[in-house]
């Protein structure tokens, strides 16, 4: 409970859908409130110039997960990983029983079995939101399914030294997975109509199966009416690891009239997994654990755990120059009757900021 005076001054990922430009506006305008997200596309060297150092509250590398990510250039600490979360397939339990699947697919050809099933039943196998396309995130930016196919931690990292896409069952699985599900009727029939918070509520009552997400997200589909003991999740079928990310970073803005009271907020919040456990999240203290059931039966299939390293400098630079969304990629690729002739047009723009980039390195 935020209570008081903080319902206006602290800005969470909870009230806005997408809200890296929100955020990122705010912050070129000098108008970020006391505790804000960091958006997430941001660059860490950047942070001393909006955020105020954390390094005073008492978090360390000893007893904070994931600390390299919240520190800058200058190494300081400036932000604070919220909570730790790992991502696999969301089902409602219920709509599995009607369709009189008995066991959680291991394999991609027990999963389309299962689609079948539930397609036949009248059930939606598989939301995508790729109206919202944020969610789409999943199968692309954030790189989830490729180092859980891969079990690399180094893979995105790895991408400037070749092609974005490329035949390695990396980036491209996602987006292979997806036009498939479309072209077998498993995702939503009209793609252009999806909804997120209606998705919620139509996985809450067993009209849609599934969603590939983090385990964030449960909670939000038993807010949206399914029972807890009816929502599950199991890793995504064939893939050698579990994908473990930090979720949204938290920072206290330079411009704040108020920091140090500020900083005890949110150190509070962080104290004892407060945040974390009310979003139902790994807390970030080291030792820190979750009672939430769906993380306990998806780590219950014994497969290790990968987190994707940081970003590299020349990485974020091939981004940044590249203009690429790659949740915009992945929609040109599910909707293109030519999906050989967008690779072949995302690959030519990530190989010229490439290009671009040796040619500056040999000037200087």
């Amino acid at each position: 409970d935020r209570g008081g005076d903080w319902s206006s001054d602290v800005c969470s990922s909870d009230l806005l859908k997408d809200p890296d430009p929100v955020i990122k506006t705010r912050a070129a305008a000098g108008e970020l409130p006391d505790v804000s997200i960091v958006p997430s596309n941001s660059d860490p060297k950047d942070w001393p110039l909006y955020y105020v150092s954390l390094d005073d509250l008492g978090f360390t590398a000893d007893n904070l997960n994931s600390y390299a990510n919240g520190v800058s250039s200058d190494k300081k600490l400036y932000a604070l990983n919220s909570g730790f979360g790992y991502s696999g397939i969301v089902y409602n339990k219920k709509a599995f029983i009607a369709a009189g699947i008995d066991k959680n697919p291991r394999t991609k050809a027990e999963f389309y079995v299962d689609c079948a099933k539930l397609k036949d039943k009248g059930i939606i196998p598989l939301a995508s939101n790729f109206k919202d396309k944020w969610p789409l995130g999943i199968y692309s930016a954030d790189f989830s399914l490729a180092i859980s196919n891969l079990n690399d931690p180094e893979y995105k990292n790895g991408l400037i030294k070749k092609d974005l896409f490329n035949e390695d069952n990396g980036l491209i699985s996602g987006f292979k997975f997806l036009r498939d599900m479309k072209e077998k009727g498993f995702l939503e029939q009209d793609l252009m109509s999806t909804n997120w918070d209606q998705m919620k509520k139509d996985q809450a009552t067993g009209k849609i199966a599934m969603a590939y997400l983090g385990t964030w997200y449960p909670p939000q589909v038993i807010q949206s009416g399914a029972a807890k003991e009816d929502v599950g999740m199991f890793p995504f079928p064939d893939t050698k690891a579990i994908p473990m990310s930090g979720d949204w970073k938290y920072a206290v803005s330079k411009n704040s009239k108020h920091p140090k009271e500020a900083k005890a907020f949110l150190k509070w919040l962080w104290e004892d997994g407060k945040y974390a456990n009310a979003l139902s999240l790994c807390s970030p203290i080291k030792g820190g654990k979750s009672n939430d059931p769906a993380i306990t039966e998806l780590l219950s299939y014994n497969l290790p755990s990968v987190t994707m390293d940081i970003d590299s400098p020349l990485t974020i630079q091939m981004f940044k120059d590249s203009r690429i969304d790659l949740a915009v990629a992945l929609q040109d690729y599910m909707t293109s009757k030519n999906t050989q002739g967008v690779i072949k047009s995302y690959n030519a723009k990530w190989n010229k900021a490439k290009n671009s980039i040796v040619l500056a390195a040999v000037k200087d």
